[in-house]
């Protein structure tokens, strides 16, 4: 191995790697065995399809909801080792079946996010019901290519009209007494060469947030859009250990410097609207994919085009569509 690396070691069991430049997470290694795991998001080689797989998912029992493991049915499920319990794949699926129809309770103000060693922390805002609670000057920006895939639709990925693209409309529940419509933030999963290299995972999952609505941790106040200083504050974090690599001209990704964890994508061209880690989330409950907050693309893959494994992105796509259309 070569390279700056910076290393990780918060169990005394496993010793995670990662690049101290752009963050890619590049290997794991046992404490004990001495053995290495590299991370599949890194490697370079022309057939890499015959060498990576969905076989199994490990430590299942830690997501409540299952994770991303719900979206490869095939695969066999783990509650903790790969030589323990295997957990039920359908009661998994099943759960987040359920969890797709329930909204967000009101007494759920903020959601907390932190990075494993604690460096990056902040707070997430409920999402605006309206584009129009948003500051006068706010700017959308180009949209993700999860809503208009880059490739096809050249001419119009710009925003010309400015559409709150990132603010998804969530269908009451009347089952639940619920005539209201609740307003979701848009997520979705990217695998394009560049969020690959720098993250080292084949997919990288992220929620597109309002700037405007990324709080410190001690925000108090309700009317957090007129009070500037409330406002998560990105030097701030540097001040704690977050790193940026400019990934291209204007682009910026975030993560921390300590335990490696990818925390924002970041784009000149798109100011207002960060691309925030689901990661980092501690939505209640240990639901890992934070349904409550966010809205998952299951229609497409960003960037699917560009992926070094189509087979298991076709997999995926597969599993998430079967999931969201039953």
């Amino acid at each position: 191995m070569t390279g700056d690396l910076t290393s990780y070691d918060p169990s005394s069991v496993l010793i995670r790697n990662f690049c101290s430049v752009c963050g890619a997470k590049v290997y794991v290694q046992s404490s004990s065995s001495g053995n290495i795991f590299p991370s599949s998001g890194v490697v370079e080689r022309k057939d890499v399809k015959t060498l990576f797989g969905s076989n199994f998912h490990v430590f299942v029992a830690d997501a409540l909801d299952g994770g991303i493991s719900i979206w490869f049915p095939s695969s066999k499920r783990w509650k903790e080792r790969d030589d323990g319990a295997e957990a039920e794949g359908p009661s998994y699926y099943k759960v987040a079946k359920q969890r797709k129809e329930q909204t967000r309770s009101g007494s759920s103000s903020r959601l907390s996010c932190s990075c494993k060693c604690g460096a990056i922390a902040f707070a997430i805002a409920p999402p605006p019901s309206s584009p129009r609670d948003l500051p006068a000057d706010f700017s959308a920006g180009p949209y993700s290519d999860l809503v208009v895939p880059h490739r096809s639709n050249n001419a119009k990925k710009d925003n010309p009209d400015n559409e709150a693209w990132f603010l998804r409309k969530h269908p009451a529940n009347p089952a639940d007494g619920d005539h209201q419509r609740l307003t979701r933030y848009l997520a979705g999963l990217c695998v394009c060469r560049s969020c690959r290299k720098a993250s080292g995972n084949e997919f990288q999952a992220w929620a597109f947030i309002s700037a405007y609505c990324l709080l410190t941790t001690t925000t108090t106040a309700a009317n957090f859009l007129n009070d500037q200083s409330q406002i998560l504050d990105f030097n701030e974090l540097r001040a704690r250990g977050m790193k940026t690599y400019n990934s291209s001209p204007g682009v910026y990704r975030d993560f921390c410097g300590t335990c490696g964890a990818v925390a924002f994508w970041r784009s000149d061209a798109r100011r207002d609207v960060v691309d925030v880690s689901v990661g980092l989330m501690d939505a209640p409950g240990g639901q890992v994919r934070a349904e409550d907050w966010l809205e998952w693309c299951t229609d497409r893959v960003s960037f699917e085009e560009e992926a070094e494994n189509g087979e298991v992105v076709g997999w995926l796509k597969e599993g998430m569509q079967a999931w969201n259309h039953p």
